[in-house]
């Protein structure tokens, strides 16, 4: 124990030097590490006075006078099952003449406190399922400061081992949360696992206790003691409900914790917050089964029991017992005293700044703590930036000329597109349009995504019609199997290794320095093996149904008499690629809960251009499309910006032209947008032609290096539901999105009002909220140090929790604010559609958005206040010239300016790089250089060392190239290119050294990079605890290199002993190199940036 508070200080030690970020962060308060020098308090480590800065009452004054043992105190209450609800357990004996404390005689019902108690965690789905959703949904029935405040309020009550971490060196729940983390992740694994862990399907509880009767540290005697009590219980009862088990374990533990029942609540809900992840992934599973793992008997696979409460109760387990092994050390004697005895002196609340996931009304300013963000991204900036865009946007809405109700005669359109009302489509619509030869030539529309066609893979149940694509995918995946079975082979690994080194080295390099290069060979390669695929598909709906779904879009939007069809429509929904992202599914369509719009837009297709579906159309709902009318569906991807037509073999010849055209227009306008998109790619460089940004964007989604290849759904600012015409010319920065909707056409109900509206309103707040708080609140933080989990969640490093919320990666040029909808209807249609719907009522009463509904008949606009519309004065004459859109200006300047920091040190780490593989022609030092000689040096050169300090130099160039991109906006990207090319200088130190003594030096400067790096993000205590164990381990490694050095043969000859320093050496390079004993170093090693570990234990 002493060792490891010894190693966190060293960590805390390094953690406040080189690698001490400057900006500001998260929560508005950086950590300091400085010693307390106040003569009136007890002098504190430097992880109590970090926690001191977080806003928490230390309490030192309590403990400076342990508890003196005379004091007459009740023994602490055993554990027992069947306690009555009504015991006193406050635990204290009171003097005479004093009050006695509050007594609570009532025990809680459990499963409705630990249900209760679980309000601020997490729904987000796993990773596959990803939807961008509410993080506080469950409060949307509050006004939304009331219910940011409430998070305040209940967050501020700190959980047992939060208030014991306050007073001892080390927190009691780095190590129980590190112990449940890692259960859970062979819990819930999802196939990431090679092995299947036992007993998974008797439950969390089970698999917890069967397990952790194996282990021996100390600190987990408790957790034992509880886990053969488990097992016994359930063995003896197979039949019994594993959560009753697990319930009556909580309630021990509480007890023992907090004698108030009334505080069972806010206790639980401190546990359960500290670490929400898990507990959140552990409810949203328990409430969706379908994403659950599955275990298989037989061929029969059914998802394992996955609930909170036993969750719960082994979480209790773990962070109790960990308590009581700190509680013991700090001067807690159980026989005297209970526990929540002793830790009922420290305060049971915080006292000053939330923590980043509490963000009430009067909160601090939360920054966004990526480099690329800039200064006014943070909550208290939000209602300034609410307030800028509601005030130009709706000037830009109705300064343009009133439009008619339904304008006779209309002329029928020549082409139509049909694309999601995302934001992202924006700009693609604008294009679009900007390439039509008259006003009535192009007509675009916003729907939602999925073009009321709610279908995926699974139910469409697709069949492929490639001849030999299958058997050919199948070899393919065999021999992927295979490949990967060998290489867990010991002997397959080896040869695997050196058969394949020139293609692995020529790979790593043109991945890192040419990605272009590698795409080209990457499609070469996967056209020769692989034919394009063909799929087909049975129509999933009947033809009534899928009339009545066309009939609802076609009367949405305005399409309803012969005159409103083009002769060629085209529906693109959207998706998008990109390769090493665990955020894929964000960038895809929310309104089809994650997945592709592109099959939904083919389904609609079909159906629309059957021939019984257009005569139900007419029969039933009066639709009439005329017979030269052809829909067409396809796929825009929006990283790519290529768009894929389907069914084109359908196509009638007669409309082959008007397929041509069409096709040429999303060529042009899809290249366009592509060229707006790369303004805000500060990497692209300048590019100025549409071609080079298709290029440009289309790299991005293939390159394992970016983080980025698309910004998401940042930026989004506005949803705007009504007719083109008030947004038709307007530039809107791909900030609103756009949904189509013709209020002449609709009921003063609001029937199709409410079908618009509903999608527009639940996904759209869900996008604006979630990029609202995971801006301001750092979300998941940055995807650099992240890892799989699973295949179900994220974590960052090598355990720790579950990630929730946006990266900032996804977050860095956000402008946080509430979304604001403009709603082109009459007032009393809109609070027609509110009263019918509790959820749409509750989003927009209770401020979660900002509502103004525009009277399209007066053109008047007025802001909704609860249920109240006040009328907004929108021709403002202080704003010249009249703008579209706000700009982008001063966040794109600080972007160039950090862009131009971090080329400085890209350049500076590429050549102190060039520089260690030049040491073999310095042997005798570069103040020695004589240019004269430098020929006969050359000769003189060891080929070896050569090759070895090249090779190095290569690695470590190619590390720095794919951080140029991978770490693009890192707060430290600085500081790690150039501890990274340290790593490469001291490695090369090594090889070129001629003496041991000269060896030390690299060899120390190794250890010193290795470690800074692997504690590059030190924001997290388990990265200071891996790199602590990373020093102690080179610490060891120096060691037994001096030794070495004392007994080698440059010592005296008394002392020399061959086979001493002979040892040394080998201990020393084991070491370094994670060898057993200390192979756990490689997996701490992973803690840092993922180019920074794989230079240090892949590469050299």
């Amino acid at each position: 124990q002493q060792w490891a508070d010894g190693m966190l200080v060293a960590a805390l030690a390094l953690s406040a030097g080189l690698y001490a970020p400057t900006a500001v962060r998260v929560g508005g308060v950086r950590p300091s590490f400085a010693r307390s020098a106040s003569p009136k308090l007890q002098e504190l480590s430097p992880y109590e006075e970090w926690m001191r800065k977080r806003g928490l009452d230390v309490g030192v004054a309590a403990v400076a006078t342990p508890p003196a043992v005379s004091t007459p105190v009740t023994p602490a209450v055993p554990a027992m099952p069947d306690l009555p609800d009504t015991t006193d357990l406050t635990g204290t004996v009171v003097p005479s003449g004093v009050k006695p404390p509050r007594r609570v005689v009532q025990k809680p019902p459990m499963r409705e406190m630990i249900l209760e108690s679980s309000d601020l965690l997490s729904h987000q789905a796993i990773m596959e399922n990803f939807v961008h959703h509410n993080p506080w949904e469950a409060l949307q029935n509050k006004e939304f400061a009331a219910a940011l405040d409430e998070v305040d309020v209940k967050s501020a009550y700190i959980s047992p081992a939060e208030r014991l971490s306050t007073v001892v060196p080390l927190d009691p729940r780095v190590r129980a949360n590190k112990a449940v983390a890692e259960l859970g992740a062979s819990f819930l694994d999802r196939g990431l696992a090679k092995w299947e862990p036992p007993n998974r399907e008797r439950g969390f509880l089970y698999f917890f206790a069967s397990l952790e009767g194996l282990g021996g540290v100390p600190w987990r005697h408790s957790a034992r003691l509880a886990a053969k009590r488990i097992i016994d219980k359930m063995d003896s009862r197979p039949d019994r409900d594993p959560a009753e088990i697990a319930l009556r374990f909580i309630e021990e533990d509480l007890r023992e914790l907090e004698s108030d029942f009334s505080l069972w609540t806010q206790t639980t809900r401190a546990m359960l917050m500290d670490q929400p992840g898990w507990a959140g992934m552990f409810k949203r599973m328990e409430r969706h089964p379908a994403e659950r793992p599955q275990k298989c008997f037989d061929g029969i696979c059914v998802p394992i029991p996955v609930t909170l409460v036993e969750y719960v109760a082994v979480h209790s387990v773990l962070t109790l017992s960990s308590i009581k092994a700190l509680a013991v050390k700090q001067g807690w004697q159980p026989e005297m005293q209970p526990l929540h005895g002793f830790l009922g002196r420290i305060p049971p609340t915080r006292r000053a700044d939330r923590p980043p996931f509490a963000m009430g009304t009067d909160s601090q300013a939360l920054q966004n703590p990526s480099g690329l963000a800039s200064t006014n991204q943070n909550f208290h900036q939000m209602r300034k930036l609410e307030a800028q865009y509601e005030r130009v946007t709706l000037r830009a809405l109705n300064a343009g000329p009133a439009l008619a109700s339904r304008p006779v005669g209309k002329p029928r359109p020549n082409l139509q597109f049909f694309t999601c009302f995302d934001e992202r489509e924006e700009s693609f619509r604008r294009y679009i349009e900007a390439l039509a030869d008259g006003p009535a030539d192009i007509e675009t529309f916003g729907v939602s995504g999925f073009f009321n066609m709610e279908v995926n893979e699974d139910r469409l149940m697709l069949t492929q019609r490639t001849r030999g694509y299958s058997d050919r995918k199948k070899l393919l995946s065999e021999l992927s199997l295979a490949y990967e079975k060998a290489t867990f082979s010991p002997l397959g690994s080896v040869v695997i290794s050196a058969a394949l080194l020139p293609v692995a080295a020529g790979e790593l390099l043109l991945k890192s320095v040419s990605p272009s290069a590698t795409v080209a060979l990457e499609d070469a390669f996967s056209n020769a093996v692989l034919p394009p695929s063909r799929t087909d598909f049975a129509p999933p709906f009947s033809t009534e149904e899928v009339a009545g779904r066309l009939a609802q879009l076609f009367r949405n939007i305005g399409t309803t008499w012969e005159a409103d069809f083009a002769r060629l429509a085209v529906l693109t929904g959207h998706g998008a690629s990109t390769v090493n992202n665990p955020f894929a599914a964000a960038y895809s369509c929310d309104a089809c809960s994650g997945n592709e719009g592109g099959l939904s837009a083919q389904v609609f297709a079909r159906a629309a251009n059957d021939r019984a579906v257009r005569d139900a159309l007419q029969q039933r709902y009066g639709i009439s499309i005329p017979v030269d009318t052809w829909f067409v569906g396809g796929r825009h991807d929006t990283t790519t910006d290529t768009v894929e037509l389907y069914d084109l073999h359908l196509v009638p010849q007669s409309h082959e032209r008007d397929l041509g055209r069409a096709r040429s227009i999303l060529d042009r306008a899809r290249a366009q947008n592509a060229l707006e998109r790369c303004s805000k790619f500060f990497l692209a460089g300048e590019i100025q032609t549409p071609e080079a940004a298709l290029q440009h964007v289309r790299l991005r989604a293939r390159d394992v290096a970016e983080p980025r290849p698309e910004l998401g759904r940042a930026t989004n600012a506005a949803v705007i539901v009504g007719r083109r015409g008030l947004t038709l010319g307007r530039f809107l920065d791909r900030r609103a999105s756009l949904p189509s909707y013709d209020p002449f056409l609709d009921d003063d109900r609001g029937t199709n009002l409410e079908t618009v509206l509903t999608p527009a309103l639940l996904s759209g707040s869900a996008v604006s909220l979630e990029y609202l708080f995971s801006t301001v609140g750092g979300g998941a933080g940055t995807v650099a140090p992240m890892n799989v989990v699973g295949n179900f969640a994220l974590q960052r490093g090598t355990s720790g929790d579950l990630l929730t919320g946006l990266s900032t990666q996804l977050t860095e040029l956000h402008s946080p604010q509430r979304a604001m909808y403009v709603v082109d209807a009459p007032v009393a249609r809109v609070e027609a559609v509110l009263g019918r719907n509790r959820k749409l009522s509750d989003i927009v009463r209770n401020k979660w958005v900002r509502l103004f509904v525009r009277d399209p008949l007066t053109q008047q606009i007025y802001r909704e206040d609860r249920g109240r519309y006040l009328p907004v004065d929108t021709m403002d004459d202080t704003i010249t010239p009249l703008p579209d859109h706000v700009p982008f200006t001063e966040h794109e300047q600080y972007c160039k300016k950090v862009k131009k920091q971090e080329d400085a040190f890209t350049v500076a780490a590429l050549g102190l790089i060039t520089v260690s593989a030049l040491l073999p022609l310095f042997p005798d030092g570069i103040q020695n250089l004589d240019l004269a000689m430098l020929p006969a040096v050359l000769d003189a050169i060891d080929p070896i060392q050569a090759v070895v300090t090249t090779s190095a130099a290569l690695l470590g160039a190619s590390s720095v190239a794919f951080s140029r991109r991978y770490l693009h906006g890192e707060l430290m990207y600085g500081r790690m290119q150039l501890v990274a090319a340290g790593m490469v200088l001291g490695f090369n130190l090594v090889a070129v050294a001629p003496t041991l003594e000269q060896v030390a030096i690299g060899w120390t400067l190794i250890g010193y990079c290795s470690t800074f790096l692997i504690g590059g993000f030190n924001d997290r205590p388990l990265a200071r605890d891996n790199a602590a164990y990373a020093f102690l381990v080179y610490q060891l490694s120096d060691a037994a290199l001096l030794a070495a050095i004392a007994f080698g043969p440059s010592s005296d000859a008394a002392v020399a002993n061959p086979e001493l320093a002979a040892a040394g050496l080998l201990v020393a390079s084991a070491l370094k190199s994670s060898q057993f004993p200390f192979s756990g170093l490689f997996l701490r090693s992973m803690e840092g940036a993922s180019p920074n570990s794989a230079l240090g234990y892949a590469a050299l």
